[in-house]
């Protein structure tokens, strides 16, 4: 009997828990805070086409990304001055050399010398977009709509999330720095994904 009851108990709360939970706000997340003042003129891209290096900063660290390997975390030696964490052979000591504004010209990696490559404006801000809307409404919106009716022989559709797939797509949070986009953001048609 007394068994009964505690199982009676815990599906009772269980039940309450997972109708109340509709109604319990979703999690809010905090953006990131801004890179250092001092690390800002650094961050960019470097190099040629065809030996790119991005200089970023992530979760308090200024980390460099090349072509062929993973991110490396750098070690701050000096202002301008970082030593890989590391120590890839070919890729030790990297030193930043800047302008009289402080925004790095070039990065010289032991002897290799690469300039910084002009993607951006020199203000660096092309990538900040101020929504005419929230962006939260903007989402529900975009999640809500339908693509148009057609006929016609297509495939059925096939959505893949690139953003588990396509580590460069995560790029998207830095469009929007004043809010996280949705997962969803990030689905496309396997069929485009190929193309």
């Amino acid at each position: 009997m007394r068994t009964n009851y505690i199982t009676s108990a815990i599906l009772a709360v269980a039940i309450l828990v997972c109708c109340a939970a509709p109604s319990i706000p979703q999690s809010i997340t905090i953006p990131p805070a801004p890179a250092p003042a001092r690390w800002r003129g650094l961050i960019g891209e470097y190099g040629p086409d065809d030996n790119v290096l991005i200089i970023f900063e992530l979760d308090g660290t200024l980390r460099a990304h090349f072509n062929t390997a993973e991110r490396e975390r750098l070690n701050e030696v000096s202002r301008n001055v970082f030593k890989m964490a590391s120590s890839a052979p070919g890729y030790d000591v990297l030193t930043f050399t800047r302008d009289a504004r402080g925004r790095a010209t070039q990065i010289s990696i032991d002897k290799q010398v690469l300039k910084r490559r002009q993607i951006e404006p020199e203000s660096g801000n092309q990538l900040h977009v101020k929504p005419l809307r929230p962006v939260r409404d903007l989402m529900k919106e975009a999640l809500a709509a339908q693509p148009p009716q057609e006929t016609g022989d297509f495939l059925d559709a096939d959505l893949v999330d690139s953003l588990r797939h396509d580590k460069q797509f995560s790029r998207h949070s830095f469009l929007f720095p004043s809010s996280r986009l949705h997962a969803t953001a990030g689905r496309r048609s396997r069929r485009a994904g190929k193309s």
